[in-house]
């Protein structure tokens, strides 16, 4: 790639790059349609504040607490009447405390047909940006401290009291932060369960505040120290929105005490009768998780003392049958049956025995009217499978040692025991029926081995007697396939897009289940399209929708259903394939942690299954998991193009050996021999490959020893997602990105340039279509330039009074006054270039100031979460305060007291910056002719040097912390540089441009201007005319 970087090639090189990216960003964001489904409510809803002591509420005058009503019930909670189980909500990061209205309407619905009710409780955290502000998380976290002691006071009425905790997103991080409280520990009995929605509970999302990634250290420090002691009988949930969630992935879920009995980790496409995949705030109101929630709230209430299960395993039961295995009834049973049946009641004469002995068999009932037992022979080597759609009940499928009858009836006799196996079966989706589907998978050889023969499927009548059954027996070693997923290069070398077929099924074959090994599936960047296609069907009897099921052996909270595969003949159905997480086989592994496709498709049909690499889909994976990495990436490369920019300013002749030894930079001679080098763009230096290679060796390296410091600095966390990746990996993926970054740099330069340059353009046509003889600006007339001392020094007072209130919205308003100042001075050097008749883009204007605007905006966003919260918080307050000034005075004295220095020496250094920027660049009558050492520019460009490879490490771990490096680049730039000889080179290479008599012109140059057309005279003479007046 670095060869491929030259002057001809190298803008279509990286424009390829950058679409490439585009494209990942566009396939990131492209999801499938949302199948979540919508809450309703029958009434108004109503948010009833819980008032608070009166030091609260002064202390947090912008938190409050609400408890959810509807209609008139609402009212009944105004009068303070709890008699619900409290269920306390915390919102995320901008999230609204009215978010708690479709778990808490739906909650009331049900109440209609409970002997209980819930209450639910959501706080308010003014939407603040807590995810981004770390100190925010402590002082919410206090609040949510005192809330619950106030929600415990409401209820004194009720003994043993018992409450709910539910969070979403860095809500979920509030309460466990909460819990490891030593404050808090008079309080612990009072919790049963602890619910996280798409909380990143391994570590931040992005690692935007150095408080919040101690504030997570802490966190979850805390939790592995206390969670078998103080917190062990607590029940932990914590529920991802799987692969639409794109702001906390799968792999942030997962709590660090994994192995924890009591806490469970799970997605909602693996979650009985929610299946589907929610995004991050659809999470909250997806009507499938909110019942299933509900219900399971409603079973974990002790009916007898109307508070919440007291033992915390009976608790765990509950919470497993409605959120893993849900064999029976939509509430959770309250008799769960003995695994060991009555011998008596399976070989009652009232029940008709059939053998089933063919490979498939499918059978349909719209009614039972006499109770069957359908009796498969195990064999050894075999496995069965079995779908069954409708009401399971405890003895619907056991097994036992039974014999063929010597009688008519019954015609099995079963010796010993007979234990059910219907807790073993797994709920499963279904499209269009409304009856609970199940498939069980049973291993002969495993039972015959504790000495069963025979398995034994019971059918007897019931209101809801409609039953489906598809039995499917194999040898074991028939169905079960390996597939070498096609990888990246073996893509590229044939065609990527076309697709590989893995295996057909034949309509002939009648086969239901399929076991699929998937090779070479370890990494995120492993993206896959599956594609389904039917390509034969019967047409009487192709009614079963099939699906996936998705296992990772190393990973189980990450398992999910794709579903569904419906029978329709020439359909196509295309399914997405990516991991949440690395994996790499040891020596001692091989094979057990590999990823498996359980696969249940209509046996009447045939199907062709093929796969294809998803280049765009792996380009997404790497944005998703690794753009943290580019920002930091994108600030270094910006910072080394400036030290390339300021190591090449030289006179504007062609280049001397006298030059050469007096300019030495890190390119040799030969590359510099013959050209001018002076003032280059951005863009112009970006596509020459000895400034790529330059970058290239500074960046990624860089980045390598960052990753390799975050490491080191937090071993238990992977903060970037990479664990298990060899070196040689993590070195591509570096370079991958990088180019990303390089290509964001390259045409960001350029958009800001020609931006610059087409605003300038229509300001000069519209001066010479509407003013012909005087500028648009009569500077002249009005001594503008006289007000630009007094300009500047408004300007310097403006920023030092916003910065007393709030310093990131002075970085918003410095940002803003030098695009006015770029636009104008642009504006002013088109001008020039018009009255001199010849370019002079390779000027400061053109060559600096583009950087520079890209270093202040990024500072800028950097900090924009702050200006929010600012926007949104702080001027609240004193839009209700009543004596303003001396609250104001007030409010600015804390504000200074939460600045840090460098905070105080950016606003210095960007305010001095600012008025160099006012003033004139282009002044002809300046002159100054001060000397710049050698040695002076090797100290600027080796510090330069080492600030792009200190913002690369820590950048990586923390954004907020770039601000710091960017303040020592202006630094560098305002007073050790930029003033005393970059702008007064220039100034002077201008002045000789118009004065004949001090401009040298090389010889090239003079010989071009001999060969002008008197045409080309005449126009230059009428230009000049034309800007007489300036």
């Amino acid at each position: 790639m670095m060869m491929l970087i030259s002057s001809s090639g190298g803008t279509i090189i990286l424009v390829a790059i950058f679409s490439i990216l585009l494209i990942g960003f566009i396939d990131l964001f492209i999801q499938e349609p949302n199948r979540c489904e919508m809450t309703y409510m029958y009434q108004y809803p109503e948010y009833v504040e819980i008032d608070m002591e009166r030091n609260l509420r002064k202390m947090f005058p912008n938190y409050h607490l609400y408890v959810y009503g509807e209609g008139q019930y609402a009212e009944t909670l105004r009068l303070n009447e709890f008699n619900g189980q409290p269920i306390i909500f915390v919102p995320g990061n901008a999230g609204s405390y009215k978010q708690v209205r479709s778990l808490a309407s739906v909650g009331l619905l049900m109440s209609a047909h409970k002997g209980s009710h819930l209450n639910y409780f959501s706080i308010d955290l003014n939407e603040e940006l807590s995810a981004f502000i770390g100190d925010k998380l402590e002082r919410q976290t206090r609040f949510l401290y005192h809330s619950i002691r106030r929600i415990c006071d409401l209820y004194k009425h009720v003994p043993n009291i018992r409450l709910i905790l539910i969070g979403h997103s860095i809500g979920g991080m509030l309460i466990r932060s909460l819990l490891t409280r030593n404050a808090f520990r008079p309080f612990l009995s009072r919790i049963s369960i602890v619910l996280t929605l798409s909380t990143p509970n391994l570590h931040p999302a992005i690692g935007y505040s150095l408080e919040t990634i101690r504030f997570y250290e802490r966190t979850n420090s805390d939790y592995q120290r206390y969670r078998n002691t103080r917190l062990s009988d607590l029940n932990f949930i914590t529920i991802g929105g799987s692969y639409q969630d794109l702001i906390v992935r799968p792999d942030l879920i997962r709590l660090d005490s994994s192995t924890n009995p009591k806490d469970l980790s799970i997605l909602t496409t693996a979650i009985p009768d929610v299946w589907v995949s929610a995004d991050h705030l659809c999470i909250v109101w997806c009507r499938q998780l909110m019942i299933k929630l509900n219900r399971m709230f409603f079973d974990l209430i002790d009916l007898d003392q109307l508070v919440f299960i007291d033992n915390s395993d009976q608790r765990q039961k509950i919470i497993d049958y409605h959120l893993l295995h849900r064999h029976y009834s939509k509430e959770y049973p309250s008799i769960l049956p003995s695994s060991n049946l009555s011998i008596s009641l399976m070989t009652s004469t009232k029940i008709k025995w059939i053998e089933l002995k063919d490979r498939l068999v499918r059978l349909s009932f719209v009614k039972i009217v006499r109770p069957i037992n359908y009796v498969i022979r195990l064999k050894d080597g075999e496995m069965i499978v079995i779908y069954l759609e409708g009401n399971l009940k405890p003895d619907t499928i056991s097994i036992g040692n039974c014999q063929p009858s010597t009688n008519t009836e019954p015609a099995f006799e079963c010796n010993g025991n007979i234990y059910t196996v219907t807790l073993m079966t797994q709920s499963v989706p279904n499209l269009d029926s409304k009856w609970d589907s199940h498939v069980g998978r049973f291993d002969a050889d495993q039972w015959l081995a504790k000495g069963f023969t025979h398995l034994i499927i019971n059918l007897i009548p019931s209101q809801s007697s409609r039953y489906v059954l598809i039995i499917d027996r194999f040898t074991r070693s028939i169905r079960q396939r390996t597939i070498q997923m096609p990888n990246s290069l073996s893509s590229f070398q044939s065609n990527p897009f076309v697709s590989k077929l893995m295996f057909s099924k034949l309509i002939s074959q009648e086969q239901l289940y399929y076991e699929l090994t998937l090779e070479n599936f370890n990494n995120i960047w492993h993206s896959y399209w599956l594609m389904v296609r039917t390509t034969s069907c019967y047409q009487n009897d192709s009614k079963f929708n099939g699906f996936l099921y998705l296992n990772y052996p190393s990973n189980p909270e990450l398992n999910e259903f794709i579903w569904p595969l419906q029978p329709i003949k020439n359909s196509l159905y295309q399914f997405g394939l990516s991991r949440h997480t690395n994996s790499l086989d040891d020596e001692l592994n091989v094979g057990k942690n590999r990823p498996k496709i359980y696969l249940f498709v209509e046996p009447n049909c045939g199907f062709d299954f093929q796969m294809k690499f998803s280049i765009t889909g792996s380009i997404a994976q790497l944005l998703r998991h690794y753009f943290p990495l580019i920002v930091p990436m994108i600030i270094s490369i910006i910072i080394l193009i400036l030290s390339i920019q300021f190591s090449n300013l030289c006179n504007r002749y062609t280049f001397s050996n006298s030059d050469l030894e007096k300019f030495r930079t890190f390119v040799s001679r030969n590359d510099f021999a013959g050209k001018c080098y002076q003032f280059q763009t951005a863009s112009e230096l970006m596509i020459q490959r000895h400034y790529f290679a330059y970058c290239f060796v500074q960046v990624v390296p860089a980045s390598l020893f960052a990753l390799f410091i975050i490491k080191q600095m937090y071993p238990s966390h992977d903060l970037i997602n990479l664990a298990n990746i060899s070196l040689g990996n993590r070195t591509i993926i570096c370079i991958i990105l990088f180019l990303f970054a390089y290509s964001i740099i390259y045409l960001a330069s350029i958009l800001v340039t020609h931006l610059a340059n087409n605003f300038s353009n229509g300001l000069i046509f519209f001066r010479i279509r509407c003013f012909q003889n005087f500028s648009i600006f009569p500077i002249r007339w009005i001594g503008l330039e006289r007000l630009a001392s007094l300009i500047d020094i408004g300007a310097v007072l403006v920023f030092i009074n916003t910065a007393v209130y709030f310093l990131p919205l002075t970085y918003c308003l410095i940002h803003f006054y030098f695009t006015i100042s770029m636009l104008y001075w642009f504006y002013q050097a088109k001008s020039v270039e018009l009255r001199l008749g010849r370019t002079t883009s390779t000027t400061l204007i053109f060559a600096i100031y583009p950087l520079l605007f890209l270093l202040l905006l990024a500072i800028t966003l950097l900090h924009l979460p702050y200006c929010v919260d600012w926007i949104f918080g702080q001027a609240s307050i004193m839009m209700t305060i009543n004596n303003k000034s001396n609250n104001m005075l007030n409010l600015a004295m804390k504000n200074l007291s939460n600045i840090y220095l460098e905070d105080f020496i950016l606003l210095l250094l960007l305010t001095i910056l600012m008025a160099m920027f006012h003033s004139n660049p282009l002044d002809l009558q300046r002159r100054f002719y001060s000397y710049h050492s050698n040695r002076t520019q090797k100290i600027f460009n080796i510090l330069l040097l080492m600030i792009s490879f200190i913002t690369m490490i820590i950048g990586s771990l923390i954004w907020e912390s770039i601000r710091i490096t960017i303040t020592i680049v202006l630094t560098l730039i305002t007073i050790g540089h930029f003033r005393h000889h970059l702008w007064n080179m220039i100034n002077i290479n201008i002045i000789n441009i118009n004065d004949d008599d001090h401009f040298n012109i090389d010889h090239t140059q003079a010989t071009a201007a001999q060969q002008q057309t008197s045409a080309s005279a005449n126009i230059k003479n009428n230009q000049q005319k034309l800007f007489k007046s300036e």
